[in-house]
């Protein structure tokens, strides 16, 4: 029998999703979106993540799995972004060059398109301050900013669907994000860029994040990994996503995945279908563990409780 494995609900007192999570002098800390009951409409576009604020959690003692989860209080709010008109979604945070914190946090502006805000703080729980405009060239979601060894700082992002990547070419808007690659077509990929030395702006424009598989060729299909899992519907065939989630992928003892060497889901509709309305619901059932078996070429274990839907920051 597969080893248990062992997980804890952090913060059962508020709705707190996408984390990033991030060291910072010796101290564990999660900057999760917040989301909370709006009245807003539940549609394609997720609408309803009426998301206003956010909140910096952190790790009151050594151990994850039992020490303190203090909730610092709010670090940003809505009201206070001057070019912000809705929704708040999960956002990143990163120290930068001068000891200061910096958060990258996508906000839908007056026109209803989403756009990559920066706020600053002197402390990793705020409050921080947001810079009265976004991000020139910025668009969709899902910041993510790696420190690189040569202390240059990077951004990866893209959502699809309500996350408005979709609509993109070229670092252009092209239409309403209606459109979608045809089945002969590379899937949409995430973007990198290179931030300015003062953090406030791009020093270039975004570049296509391009995955290659064993034989050094670009993989067009089927890599199910991202953070919006799904948003497609039941296409996984062409989901292509990767940002703060690029690592995001179905883990659980004894049960390997390989999509992000290129492999292709031996899934057929109805199957896939099944499998994404149970990893959106991270249903632990009998189904989920035997079309997660066939997707990696095994046989199913009846002893096993399942693979386990994990975030891997």
């Amino acid at each position: 029998m597969a080893k248990k494995v062992q997980k804890r609900y952090l913060f059962l007192e508020d709705y707190m999703a996408d984390p990033s999570v991030h060291v910072f002098d010796g101290k564990l800390y999660i900057y999760p979106s917040h989301d909370w009951e709006s009245a807003a409409p539940d549609d394609d576009f997720g609408s309803e993540y009426d998301m206003k604020d956010y909140h910096v959690l952190s790790l009151e003692g050594p151990d994850p799995m039992t020490s303190p989860i203090k909730d610092n209080g709010k670090a940003i709010d809505i009201k206070d972004i001057p070019w912000a008109g809705r929704q708040l979604w999960d956002n990143d945070v990163v120290k930068g060059r001068d000891g200061r914190y910096y958060m990258y946090f996508p906000a839908k502006d007056k026109t209803d398109i989403f756009r990559c805000g920066v706020a600053i703080s002197d402390s990793p729980v705020g409050p921080f301050v947001p810079q009265p405009d976004p991000i020139r060239g910025s668009y969709s979601i899902d910041y993510a900013v790696l420190h690189d060894d040569d202390d240059e700082y990077y951004m990866y992002f893209g959502g699809i669907w309500g996350g408005q990547l979709q609509r993109y070419e070229n670092n252009m808007a092209k239409d309403c994000g209606t459109s979608y690659p045809a089945d002969d077509q590379p899937a949409i990929p995430a973007r990198v860029v290179k931030l300015g030395k003062d953090m406030l702006q791009f020093a270039e424009a975004p570049k296509p994040v391009v995955l290659l598989d064993e034989d050094g060729k670009p993989i067009t299909r089927s890599f199910a990994t991202g953070k919006t899992l799904g948003e497609t519907g039941y296409d996984l065939d062409r989901m292509f996503l990767t940002t703060s989630a690029i690592t995001k992928a179905f883990h659980g003892e004894g049960w390997h995945n390989e999509l992000a060497q290129g492999a292709i889901l031996a899934l057929n509709a109805e199957e896939k279908k099944t499998l994404t309305e149970l990893l959106l619901r991270q249903e632990q059932t009998p189904e989920l563990q035997s079309l997660a078996a066939k997707l990696n070429g095994e046989a199913p274990q009846q002893e096993q409780t399942g693979p386990t839907m994990e975030m891997s920051l």
